[in-house]
């Protein structure tokens, strides 16, 4: 039994919609790593920071020296509030008011400091540059005194301190933005620096 040239269309018709849908169904099922943004740095119980304190400049009777690259350079300082990531988790930068990373000259940087003032880890730009921490693996730690290496709880008892370089960067409408890849999910959430 031979069937109908409408039947034969309708049978490939048929198989086609049949296979798109396979295909629809298995692209689907494919892991791929999400992007979440958060408006504010408290994005889940990752991370998260308090208000920043700042700017100051690092010469400033009132400021310890830790996290300033050089004497006439600008800081903020943020306390870590809730934290469940690893040090070696955890990228940061800072973005001016168009989303681009900021150059900072002649030095800056990240540096992590514990609850005694105490820097943990660090990313210094000695030379400038942009105010980026691009890998994970561009962190230095001071393991020998501290214990402190990319697998270790970035917890409250810790402090970030962000050199801003030696122009003053009150109101430039720039922004703390910080990165994690937390169970396969890239987090990515900021918060304005005044």
């Amino acid at each position: 039994m031979a069937l109908s040239e409408e039947a034969q269309r309708l049978v490939v018709i048929l198989a086609v919609v049949a296979c798109l849908a396979a295909v629809v169904v298995s692209v689907a099922l494919v892991p791929s790593p999400e992007t979440t943004a958060c408006p504010v740095l408290e994005c889940g119980p990752w991370f998260s920071v308090g208000n920043p304190v700042g700017p100051d400049l690092c010469s400033g009777s009132s400021v310890l020296p830790v996290g300033c690259i050089s004497p006439n350079d600008y800081i903020y300082t943020l306390s870590i509030e809730a934290s469940s990531v690893e040090f070696g988790q955890e990228l940061f930068n800072v973005t001016n008011l168009n989303g681009s990373t900021i150059s900072v000259h002649p030095t800056g940087g990240f540096t992590i400091v514990n609850a005694s003032g105490r820097a943990v880890a660090a990313f210094d730009l000695e030379t400038g540059g942009p105010l980026k921490v691009p890998t994970e693996s561009d962190w230095t730690y001071f393991t020998a005194a501290t214990g402190i290496s990319a697998h270790s709880p970035l917890g409250t008892e810790y402090s970030i301190v962000i050199d801003m370089g030696s122009q003053d960067p009150a109101g430039q409408g720039d922004s703390f933005v910080a990165t994690a890849t937390v169970s396969g999910v890239v987090v990515i959430a900021s918060l304005a620096l005044p």
